[in-house]
């Protein structure tokens, strides 16, 4: 073996078994057939796994998967059962399509398969690493290709190679699929609670919210203030635990908790770690969010005592919060115009000189034996 080609099978190796060192598992697959591309003197190059949560099944920059008709998995389906193909890849581990159809080799030769699949896409010398992996010992595997007919071919160099990766192969794709069962099953039980949760990697990145966090913040006009704020929380703690994890190994940042107030509702933030690998790194950070009303006040005895519209309901709350024409016109999706008219309104409904003075106002009117104790379901809208 060549000094090159050491130096190429170690850079694959280190690529192979990185698959958390990258934004998305489309990222990892990329370098890895770009690697392999290298290392192979290859022309094209596939990275299949077992897909979930929206990924493909089949990664190539040189080839279009979705527009096969049939698909590749219709075309291995077609060709299974004649040839045999996907069960001898995984015990064989490393083959080449010779080694592959040698039993039958001109019979392949004459089949749709090759005819109408392999040559169209120019994929005549092919080498592959077919591996299962994952709880369900689902098949994946690594293909590059030469697009043609004649001339080099990967020969006993390529296959000696490949079966070098080969344990990185399995170790990597097996490890990925543990984190993504776990990630599962994490979704599975945050999604099953009340209150709102944000799940985000080590990096900071909303990985996925509950049910009940996208119901509160459709709930909520503000919701973009909302959603920033979770932002802010998830990626602030993960950037002070990197410095702190680089500084001391075993320690992490306390919980990082945060308020928003908008004019429905008051929301606490209570950013933290969940232990255990979850990522590949060991972190993975959640945010919960509780609701509380905004105030005590029941919107429908405002309206009453105040003689208010409903717009005018909202608006009368948002002036409350010191919100300005702009912002509650933003809020509610109204023009400024609208804003301000529905403002002066409500100053005169209430009998204020100022904005100021909605808040204590609202509040005065709605007081006494009428109105429904703070926190009661009729201030919620």
């Amino acid at each position: 073996m060549s000094a090159s080609d050491l130096a190429g099978l170690q850079a694959s190796l280190q690529t192979l078994l990185s698959p958390f060192d990258h934004p998305t598992v489309d990222a990892w697959r990329l370098a890895v057939n770009r690697s392999l591309q290298q290392l192979l003197d290859a022309d094209k190059a596939t990275f299949a796994l077992p897909p979930a949560n929206g990924e493909r099944e089949y990664f190539s920059e040189q080839f279009d998967y979705s527009g096969l008709r049939p698909s590749l998995p219709e075309w291995q389906a077609i060709c299974e059962p004649r040839f045999h193909t996907i069960e001898r890849a995984v015990s064989l581990g490393v083959f080449s399509r010779r080694m592959l159809f040698q039993p039958c080799w001109s019979a392949f030769r004459r089949s749709a398969y090759y005819n109408e699949f392999i040559v169209p896409l120019r994929a005549y010398d092919s080498l592959g690493i077919r591996v299962r992996a994952g709880r369900e010992h689902r098949v994946c595997c690594l293909l590059v290709h030469h697009e043609r007919p004649a001339g080099r071919r990967f020969g006993r160099r390529g296959v000696a190679l490949a079966r070098l990766l080969l344990p990185a192969f399995k170790s990597a794709v097996g490890s990925y699929l543990h984190l993504r069962e776990l990630r599962a099953g994490l979704d599975a039980t945050i999604d099953g609670l009340g209150e709102g949760v944000l799940l985000a990697d080590a990096t900071g990145t909303p990985v996925h919210q509950n049910p009940s966090l996208t119901r509160m913040l459709a709930l909520n006009p503000e919701r973009d203030r909302l959603e920033a704020a979770l932002r802010r929380v998830a990626g602030g703690l993960a950037r002070f635990a990197g410095v702190t994890r680089r500084t001391e190994r075993d320690a992490l940042p306390e919980p990082v908790i945060a308020a928003v107030r908008t004019a429905v509702a008051d929301y606490r933030l209570r950013g933290t770690y969940l232990a255990g690998a979850l990522d590949g790194t060991g972190t993975v950070v959640l945010v919960t969010v509780d609701r509380a009303d905004a105030t005590s006040v029941p919107v429908s005895l405002l309206g009453e005592r105040g003689r208010l519209t409903a717009r005018e309901c909202e608006v009368a709350l948002l002036l409350a919060r010191g919100r300005s024409d702009a912002a509650i016109a933003r809020t509610l999706g109204i023009s400024v115009h609208t804003a301000r008219h529905h403002a002066e309104s409500v100053r005169l409904k209430l009998d204020v000189r100022s904005r100021a003075d909605v808040d204590a106002a609202v509040r005065s009117l709605c007081s006494g034996p009428a109105a429904l104790p703070s926190g009661a379901d009729a201030g919620r809208h």
